[in-house]
């Protein structure tokens, strides 16, 4: 495993050859880490990758022509070994490819490149995924980064709120063990602001199939502090703490999902699965903001 930077005037970020994962985004011009730190205390992870799929599989497998699939939650690529292919003043670039220890867990040909570039103040994060194989291929992939929150000693929690882009009426879908339940909730906007609170996290995570923004800003009350998320055209998002006192908020654009509890198990048929026919490229991308 080997550690990458970039920097500019403003940030210095550091990406991990395992998984490709953004392991640090330090404002220079405030001495801060915005990046949650993985202490294994909560949660031993900074921002992985998910693919080729989002969640949980209903029993952790799934079936693609007569056969069953073993894959756990979020899929193999956040514990895989990636190379870098650029690595220049403002960009990092690292591709994994399918390889005998993917196949019997995933039975396609593929090229995954992750990108990281820097512009200005903000991260900017790249997915390509190609099929390499002679066959459609099905897969998932999503985002996951963990952002400190409170970002600062003298604040807690509660201090936050979510700022949506737009005046938002979104239900959230609830999970139950990992799947989805077919039971929604409304979500307690207030106009266009989420404050944050420990108990809203009680049943899981906060995901929405349906919404109208493109960017969602962290942001404290008291500090001004915060962080923005762009994710325009990703279909579903995903907010997520570990549990009361964790000090880190994940705000997850996703091209996938989870499984409900009446799932066939045929990935074909998944909701949220992306196809590709061969030789097609799936190409997203989203922005981090540090203010």
């Amino acid at each position: 495993m080997i550690k990458y930077i970039l920097e500019n005037q403003a940030l210095k970020i550091a990406v991990r050859s395992k998984g490709a994962e953004l392991t640090s985004i330090f404002n220079k011009n405030n001495n801060l880490e915005y990046l949650w730190q993985a202490d294994p205390t909560y949660w031993n992870r900074h921002a992985p990758v998910l693919f080729p799929i989002v969640g949980k599989l209903k029993n952790d497998a799934y079936s693609y022509a007569g056969k069953e699939y073993a894959m756990s939650q979020h899929g193999f690529a956040r514990d895989l070994e990636f190379s870098v292919v650029q690595d220049t003043k403002d960009t990092l670039r690292f591709q994994l490819e399918d390889q005998p220890q993917t196949h019997p867990k995933f039975p396609f040909k593929f090229s995954l490149e992750i990108s990281y570039y820097l512009e200005s103040s903000s991260v900017g994060v790249g997915y390509k995924v190609k099929n390499i194989d002679s066959q459609d291929i099905y897969f998932s992939i999503g985002a996951h980064p963990a952002f400190n929150c409170p970002l600062t000693e003298e604040e807690k929690f509660e201090d936050y709120s979510l700022f949506f882009e737009v005046t938002e009426n979104s239900k959230r879908h609830l999970l139950s063990d990992g799947l989805f339940t077919g039971k929604e909730e409304p979500i307690p906007f207030q106009g266009k602001e989420l404050p944050l609170s420990y108990r809203y996290f009680e049943k899981d995570a906060i995901v929405m199939k349906h919404f109208n923004s493109d960017s969602i800003l962290l942001k404290s009350r008291s500090s001004g502090l915060g962080v923005r998320v762009s994710f325009e055209g990703f279909p579903f998002l995903g907010i997520w703490t570990k549990r009361k006192g964790a000090p880190f908020l994940c705000i997850e654009p996703w091209c996938g999902l989870a499984d409900s509890q009446n799932s066939t198990g045929e990935i074909s048929e998944k909701e949220g699965i992306q196809k590709l026919k061969p030789g097609e490229e799936f190409n997203k991308k989203y922005k981090i903001e540090i203010l």
